[in-house]
């Protein structure tokens, strides 16, 4: 702002010398002859001021260094909180590799356990279909257990008659069997032979 003012006022002091210079009165107006070319007025410099920026600059300037620390220590903290998140980023991605393992296993538990599920199933149904053959066995083992008590009574009766000692024999019936039975032949039958049989012919 004083910069261009100094040149606004330097410029509004040029512009008179110029308009007096360049405007004459009438009666002064000089002839053609006496004319000289004027050189224009140039004005006198004035001494350098100091620029008001460049003092506001070093006024503020440990606002800016203030600034300027405070940014980095912001940016500081942006960059630690950055690697903290990946930090848990990492712990995530850890995280999930290992609950997708257990997910996977959990599963192939799952498929075991139906697969298992299945056979109890298949199992329980062969039972079902083994349920008359059971209720026959049963019948069979009663039947074989009155079996074995018949041949146990029959085995006694049979011991008991082993140790009982045989009844006498008759005489008659003693000479009857020392005897040899006469052998009967059986019967001929009556054979004709004829002459062709013999071999005589007329």
């Amino acid at each position: 702002m004083t910069r261009k003012r100094i040149s606004d006022l330097l410029r509004e002091e040029v512009k008179p010398q110029k308009e007096e210079l360049s405007v004459p009165s009438p009666g002064e107006l000089p002839t053609p002859a006496e004319t000289e070319p004027l050189a224009p007025a140039l004005p006198t410099p004035s001494p350098e001021l100091p620029s008001t920026s460049a003092i506001a600059e070093e006024s503020n300037l440990p606002q800016i260094e203030a600034s300027i620390d405070r940014l980095n220590q912001e940016l500081s903290q942006e960059k630690a909180q950055v690697s903290q998140l990946q930090e848990q980023l990492t712990e995530q991605k850890a995280l999930v590799k290992t609950l997708t393992t257990d997910l996977s296993q959990a599963n192939k538990h799952q498929q075991s356990l139906e697969v298992a599920q299945q056979k109890i199933q298949d199992l329980n149904q062969q039972i079902k279909l083994l349920e008359p053959l059971k209720q026959d066995l049963e019948s069979q083992q009663i039947l074989i257990n009155k079996l074995y008590a018949e041949i146990q009574t029959l085995q006694t009766t049979l011991e008991k008659a082993q140790a009982t000692p045989p009844d006498p024999i008759p005489a008659n019936n003693a000479f009857a069997l020392v005897l040899p039975t006469r052998y009967v032949a059986p019967g001929q039958p009556d054979t004709h032979l004829s002459n062709e049989d013999i071999g005589w012919f007329d």
